[in-house]
């Protein structure tokens, strides 16, 4: 908000309220969460690093994903979500951005 005030999440978290500055309320929607899905592969594209998480099933493996943090590039996203995933460090140059999607607004 351009007053400096305070955003406090309503609705479930999908709706930012700050004060304006006559004191009247002002809501933002939608919330925007900007996130990353992606799937590793070797140079030669014939095996993918998948990850699995101990709250799924043990035979249900995952591409890996994440949020993207404010001011953050989507190939950094990238690098430091599967750094702190599954510990492997990735060459930034060799992410290759594929499409984008927006998520339905419900």
């Amino acid at each position: 908000p351009i007053t400096g005030s305070p955003l406090t999440y309503i609705h479930g978290g999908t709706c930012a309220k700050s004060t304006t500055i006559d004191g009247k309320p002002h809501l933002y929607w939608p919330r925007q969460d900007p996130s990353i899905i992606t799937l590793v592969t070797n140079p030669s594209s014939t095996h993918a690093l998948l990850a699995r998480s101990p709250r799924h099933s043990w035979y249900l493996y995952t591409a890996l994903a994440g949020f993207v943090e404010a001011g953050e590039t989507f190939e950094s996203a990238v690098a430091r979500e599967v750094h702190e995933e599954v510990g492997v460090t990735i060459d930034r140059q060799s992410v290759n951005y594929i499409a984008s999607q927006p998520w339905p607004f419900p």
